[in-house]
């Protein structure tokens, strides 16, 4: 199998690349026909193989930028805690840097309303856009940034730092430490903020921070920068076929090509497998646990090029999203603006048509100019004639000897006459409001006395029925009061209390005294209501404390059931998981029976195999060695028949020879 691609860290590549960069590859379902040539068993196995190495949910960390995973996570925060000073070595580095950088001034115009709102724009902007208000909890708005509070302050402040180092952990209350962070940080303008004013952030020391807050957020965009640099360093990188399906997807056959491309990757893992058990099995070897091995990991780095995918997919999501927005705001301002349109058009229409109007009426004013000379001149020529007529009726004055002294003084005192007739006038009309008035007034006192006596009437009636309904007879004409129909209150004269209510009548004693004893009686009875509702009252009380022992002790009984409920439900639930474990442990085990009895089959068929191949070589040899036997029967048969007819020419030659010493011996001793 293949080996994997390490970095300088000795961690695999594909566990530090971040997930949220790559381009998707989740091929999307087409409405054509798509290859598909994995069956059902191998279906099961990769479903099984992925549920097997899901990673478990963690927790979100508070960066988009880092993967879930553990080995990534570390190797981020080794990279954060290598952007800062921290190194005893660098201390004196440190202290020099910020003693040089205390001296300076903030040159930033922080107490502009202008820059104030342009970087309280810009932190709102990047807080929203890396869900500050999701993680934290605390809603975000510009009315925040324009008055802060002292909490809200220290929330943000402590989340803008845990993104530049997320293994730092607050031992003391976070305004003890803003200093201190600040000057770890090197903020370069720390003259400008001393530890007091950490404790109120608000009023007029607010720009300050703010302009510290906003250094913050730049800080965390340069460090986002560097940190998707170096993922897409890590990305660029070889990665067996991350490289290969990292493109973007434009047309549905390239999303069948890609489909078929992770189809053939399963198999090719799949394939892989089985060759190389196969291969083991040929060598009589049982132990598969690397081949194993080996296909985990080759899944696991398909699981992750699909939890990429379905990253990415969701910022390309998120991105849209913003752009859907940012096309409904514009379509809203869009609207506004036709409408602007429209009414500029309408107000366009009747400025032509007033301009239309005036041009018509342009061309009548020759004529009236000329008609108005014309009426000037008749005038002119009026004028002279009165002046002529004044002069001749001053002539004819001077004639009678009237003066226009005389004439003067005559009007004068036409005038004087005419100033007190006014003034007479005037009292005249001012008496005659006053009259009205008052009888205006005594009008309004007559219908409220009228109104009055209607009330008290209607509620001698309703006191009649009360008591007629409480079994107490009252005789209403005793208690009533009427005034004649006859009287006229329009006359001039005034109207007496005699004439109203006649001789001899009295309310306070008439009325007032039977009302009284009226009232005494319903007193009396009240006060025995009083006292029949003082005993009810007791024993309501009594009553309600004891719906309050019920109540407590319904409440107990709710805990308990409460509490056997959820224990009820934490049984169920690790009953439910405990039996799952076992039915996948059963299913495993069913898994291994059915492959010890696959593979215990083979062997027995290829033992057979081998006890039949076994028993033909072993006939063979018999009848090789019932051959052999009797071919060395019959060479045995011959030699002895060649050792048996040598012996006996040996034999004969040997007596031959005896016959010829003898005859020679015999030749010998007869000489």
């Amino acid at each position: 199998m293949e080996q994997r691609h390490r970095n300088g860290f000795g961690k695999p590549v594909l566990d530090t690349l971040n997930p949220h960069r790559f381009t998707s590859q989740i091929p999307q379902a087409s409405q054509g026909k798509r290859r598909n040539t994995t069956n059902m068993g191998l279906t099961d196995m990769i479903n099984k193989s992925i549920a097997k190495n899901v990673p478990a949910p963690q927790q979100k960390r508070s960066r988009s930028t880092v993967t879930g995973n553990d080995s990534a996570a570390s190797f981020r925060l080794s990279q954060r805690y290598s952007s800062l000073p921290f190194s005893a070595n660098n201390t004196s580095r440190t202290s020099m840097t910020s003693t040089s950088s205390v001296s300076n001034r903030d040159p930033r115009p922080l107490r502009d309303r202008n820059y104030q709102n342009a970087i309280q724009q810009e932190i709102c902007d990047y807080l929203t856009l890396n869900k500050f208000d999701i993680e934290t909890g605390h809603p975000m708005s510009l009315k925040f940034l324009k008055q802060p509070t002292q909490k809200g302050f220290m929330i943000i402040f402590k989340w803008l730092y845990m993104r530049l180092d997320p293994g730092y952990k607050f031992t003391r209350p976070v305004e003890s430490e803003v200093y201190q962070i600040l000057r770890t940080l090197q903020y370069p303008y720390l003259e400008t903020i001393n530890k007091s004013q950490i404790s109120a952030v608000g009023g007029s020391s607010w720009p300050k921070f703010l302009g510290m807050l906003y250094w913050l957020v730049k800080i965390n965009e340069k460090l986002d920068k560097c940190l998707n640099e170096l993922d897409q360093t890590l990305i660029h990188q070889n990665t067996q076929d991350v490289t290969i399906l990292n493109q973007p997807l434009t047309t549905l056959d390239e999303q069948d090509q890609k489909q078929e491309r992770y189809e053939l990757m399963v198999e090719k893992l799949f394939i892989e497998y089985v060759m190389a058990s196969y291969k083991s099995f040929l060598r009589l070897e049982d132990n598969y646990d690397p081949y194993m091995i080996q296909l985990e990991v080759g899944f696991e780095k398909f699981v992750h090029i699909i939890e990429t995918d379905v990253n990415h997919l969701q910022l390309q999501n998120d991105k849209i999203y913003i752009q859907c927005q940012d096309v409904a705001q514009r379509g809203k301002q869009l609207k506004i603006a036709r409408e602007k349109c429209k009414a500029l058009r309408s107000d366009l229409d009747k400025f032509q048509s007033y301009v239309d109007g005036m041009n018509h009426k342009s061309k009548e004013w020759p004529r009236k100019l000329e008609k108005m000379a014309s009426e000037s001149l008749s005038k002119k020529q009026q004028i002279s004639q009165f002046e002529l007529e004044i002069q001749d009726l001053q002539n004819g004055l001077e004639e009678r000897g009237i003066s226009m002294d005389n004439i003067e003084e005559k009007n004068k005192q036409r005038d004087e006459l005419a100033k007190q007739l006014d003034y007479t006038l005037d009292r005249q009309d001012q008496l005659t409001s006053v009259i009205k008035a008052a009888k205006f007034e005594i009008e309004g006192i007559w219908r409220r006395l009228m109104e009055t006596l209607k009330q008290y009437n209607n509620a001698i009636d309703s006191l009649v029925n009360a008591r007629t309904k409480s079994n107490d007879t009252i005789n209403d004409a005793e208690l009533r009061v009427t005034i004649p129909t006859d009287i006229d209150w329009n006359k001039d004269v005034a109207i007496t209390y005699v004439e109203l209510f006649g001789p001899n009548y009295n309310i306070i004693e008439n009325v007032g005294a039977k009302l009284s004893q009226i009232n005494g009686k319903i007193l009396s009875k009240i006060e025995h209501f009083q006292n029949d509702i003082n005993g009810l009252e007791l024993e309501i009380s009594e009553l309600r404390d004891q719906i309050n022992e019920k109540t407590k002790a319904i409440e107990g009984l709710e805990l308990e059931l409460s509490d056997v409920k959820s224990k009820y439900k934490l049984g169920k639930q690790e009953n439910e998981s405990h039996l799952l474990s076992q039915k996948i442990e059963l299913e495993k085990l069913e898994r291994k029976i059915n492959d010890s009895n696959k593979l215990l089959q083979e062997k027995i068929s290829s033992a057979q195999q081998l006890v039949q191949s076994t028993e033909l070589k072993f006939e063979e040899q018999q009848l090789n060695i019932n051959r052999q036997r009797v071919s060395l029967h019959r060479q045995i048969i011959e030699i002895i028949e060649f050792a048996s007819s040598f012996k006996i020419n040996i034999q004969g030659l040997i007596e031959h020879t005896e016959n010829r010493i003898n005859k020679e011996a015999a030749t010998l001793d007869a000489d």
